[in-house]
């Protein structure tokens, strides 16, 4: 992989240093969303949506890996293999290039040029390819004239060697690539409609569009269309342009009597094989480049929707799909069920419609009321407001277009296999709900064919829908990480690539009560165990980094920062702002801790207040504490000459009331309350009489806030009594 580095710095605009980061991680199993996260290089410059294009990009390189086998397999064979093509597969990024390098050996043998070499006209057509100063043609020509029944003239045996020379160039994978690139870079795309009156095109009349600019939404618009047979894309180049471009390559000598019959080849080797094969890949070419681009653009886009689109609430939906039987379903904005219920109606009779709809309306506090847009709309309109009238909370009625999409969602396996128990018209009620709702966290389950998510989803494939999709709601999940009983029901086993089997061995953990423990799972490796320890919070661990989305492999960065600031792990996740004054000569180091590491760290914050496990609470030999250690504690007892903390040691620690900061303190109630967690540096340690001596002088950031003590207080309470 390392050898396309220069390829990704170059098409995403990034170092090569980085590149090659990507390259060998991924080598190695490395997720894109662990590179992004937890790869300090990586990180410094690229964000999830790229480092997904780069990953997505490699995994096809990937994927050509048993085509390019048999490739050398048949090189090799034939006697062909060479360093310089070996050099050529290594670097090969399309399936369409490999066809060029066997394309000659997967000729027709029954071709005409094959029958041609068969009649003996090989060596006149490498004799013409030579083109000696002392070469007669006539002369060769006249020399097979006869010897075979389909050889009577001397025209016939110039038919045969030209269609040799046409198969021969052809099938040249040098002059195969030159064409394609030349094409692309010269090439115009010209629109022909398939009716010349149809307005949609009316804006490409006469207009030529160069091959190379036209790339992005346009160019797939109109890749579209011609998939639905309304325009045909085609690819012109300058006649002149072309041959003259391939007579330098195959023409030696001018001055050889060969040089007619070399043109004429190549006009017919243009015309007949090449243009519809180069035109042919030059519009994958520009398919995929554009792909690329607006998947981009609907990533971006998309994740700024999905975390906009967080709703709350529910949305109650009204099915007429059956002659006299009304569906009720409501179901939340994430798409889950609530509720059905059907109801049997007369024309004349809504009542039992007006107390279902009030029902669902009370019992889901809904806002908004969907009746499908079809015949029956006015019908329906019409019955849900009989059934809502005197309502006085609002709402608002909303007609969802019912197209073959809404038949097709209802009858997705998805949809049997997870309301099988409703009936056909309330499952088809659930579509519409879901059709209007759009929930994008469905898609990588029930498809992108049936939601509309963005304006621009139609130009590219569901697959690569989907996968942005998935990328988008990982990341999501990712943020906020993973507690660790809850590893196997994540979106992580789908990230690292996890075996069912070894997420069944997580699943059965009764509890992990650190990080490293996960090595011991049976059956994980040490590639998943990377690719998922970060993201996996222990919520009652006794280390509050490992509470945090820190990765095992920054532990020591997180020592050192907390070395350098004076303060415990626990002071570092309550406020991970401070973190920013960490001061470090490598920038790549600094630029994670404020990019990645302080979000990481703040991740934990919600769990500070959760009990450490029974199984954590070994306490410390007064033996374990060093002097001027920084540790967190609990204020246990608070006395007129100082206060007793707790730092999980066999002993409290004591904090004189002359320790307690850095300004004159009366009272240790100006300072502290029994309960408070407190970050303290050890004094000395006297391990004959068990005694802890701490300070909470200098602390700089930690240093707590003095309140006014009462003395002081009603002190100023007299003074402004007595002015």
């Amino acid at each position: 992989m390392v050898q396309f580095s220069r390829y990704i710095a170059d098409r995403w605009g990034i170092s090569e240093p980085v590149a090659k980061r990507i390259c060998l991680a991924i080598e190695n199993n490395d997720s894109p969303f662990f590179l992004t996260d937890y790869d300090p290089v990586v990180a410094s410059e690229l964000e999830i949506a790229q480092t997904c294009e780069i990953h997505d990009f490699l995994k096809g390189i990937a994927a050509l890996a048993p085509k390019k086998k048999r490739i050398i397999a048949t090189l090799t064979k034939s006697g062909e293999f060479t360093s310089e093509i070996s050099d050529r597969i290594d670097l090969v990024t399309t399936s369409y290039e490999l066809d060029d390098l066997v394309a000659s050996h997967r000729v027709n043998p029954k071709s005409k040029s094959q029958e041609a070499i068969r009649k003996g006209l090989g060596a006149l057509a490498d004799a013409i390819v030579a083109q000696t100063d002392d070469f007669s043609l006539d002369e060769a020509v006249s020399q097979h004239v006869g010897k075979d029944a389909g050889l009577a003239s001397p025209d016939d045996v110039l038919r045969g060697v030209k269609d040799i020379l046409v198969e021969r160039f052809s099938t040249d994978f040098t002059v195969r690539a030159m064409a394609r690139d030349f094409a692309f870079e010269q090439g115009v795309i010209e629109v022909v409609p398939k009716s010349k009156k149809d307005p949609a095109f009316a804006a490409y009349t006469g207009k030529i569009l160069n091959a190379r600019d036209l790339v992005g939404k346009e160019f797939l618009s109109l890749v579209v269309s011609e998939n639905e047979k309304k325009i045909r894309l085609k690819l012109s180049i300058q006649i002149f342009q072309i041959t003259e471009l391939l007579r330098e390559h195959f023409i030696t000598n001018p001055e050889s009597q060969a040089f007619d019959i070399i043109c004429e080849a190549i006009d017919e080797c243009w015309y007949k094989v090449l243009e519809p094969i180069v035109e042919k890949e030059v519009k994958e070419h520009l398919r995929d480049v554009s792909e690329t681009q607006v998947v981009r653009t609907i990533h971006k886009e998309l994740a700024q929707s999905v975390d906009r689109r967080r709703m709350t609430g529910s949305v109650i939906a009204i099915g007429f799909f059956e002659e006299s039987t009304v569906s009720v379903v409501a179901c939340d904005t994430e798409g889950r069920l609530l509720g059905a219920a059907g109801v049997k109606i007369t024309p004349t009779d809504a009542s039992a419609l007006k107390a279902r709809i009030g029902q669902f309306f009370m019992r889901y506090r809904s806002s908004i009321l969907l009746i499908p847009d079809a015949e029956s709309a006015p019908t329906a309109e019409a019955l849900v407001s009989k059934a809502m009238a005197g309502e006085t909370a609002p709402y608002e009625l909303v007609k969802v277009r019912v197209d073959t999409r809404i038949a097709g969602l209802a009858d997705t396996e998805w949809m049997k296999a997870r309301y099988g128990d409703l009936d056909a018209s309330m499952q088809k009620t659930m579509a519409m709900a879901l059709m209007h709702l759009r929930p994008t966290s469905l898609i990588p389950q029930v498809g992108a064919q049936y939601f509309t998510v963005h304006a621009l989803q139609d130009l590219v494939s569901p697959h690569r829908l989907t996968e942005v999709v998935m990328h988008i709601l990982a990341d999501r999940e990712l943020r906020n990480g993973v507690p660790a009983t809850k590893i196997a029901d994540s979106v992580l086993p789908l990230v690292a690539n996890i075996p069912a089997s070894l997420v069944e061995d997580i699943r059965k953990q009764p509890n992990i009560s650190g990080k490293f423990d996960l090595v011991n799972i049976p059956g994980m490796t040490e590639d998943v165990c990377r690719n998922i320890a970060g993201y996996v919070i222990v919520p009652n661990a006794q280390n509050p980094i490992d509470r945090t989305m820190v990765h095992p492999d920054h532990f020591d960065w997180i020592n050192e920062i907390r070395d350098q600031l004076g303060v415990a792990e626990e002071a570092l996740v309550a406020d991970p702002e401070m973190m920013r004054s960490f001061q470090c000569d490598d920038f790549v180091r600094k630029l994670y801790v404020e990019k990645k590491l302080i979000g990481q760290v703040r991740a934990g914050q919600k769990y500070l207040s959760v009990p450490v496990a029974a199984v954590n609470k070994r306490r410390l030999k007064l033996t374990d504490i060093a002097e001027d250690a920084v540790l967190a504690g609990r204020v246990t007892n608070i006395t007129p000459f100082g206060v007793f903390v707790d730092i999980n040691a066999v002993c409290d620690g004591l904090i004189h009331i002359s320790q307690l900061a850095d300004s004159y303190v009366e009272s240790p109630e100006q300072v502290v309350s029994v309960g408070d967690r407190v970050s303290v540096r050890v004094v000395t340690v006297d391990t004959k009489k068990r005694r802890v001596s701490l300070s909470m002088k200098g602390m700089g950031a930690l240093a707590p806030k003095v309140k006014a003590s009462q003395s002081q207080l009603n002190t100023l309470a007299n003074y402004f009594k007595a002015r």
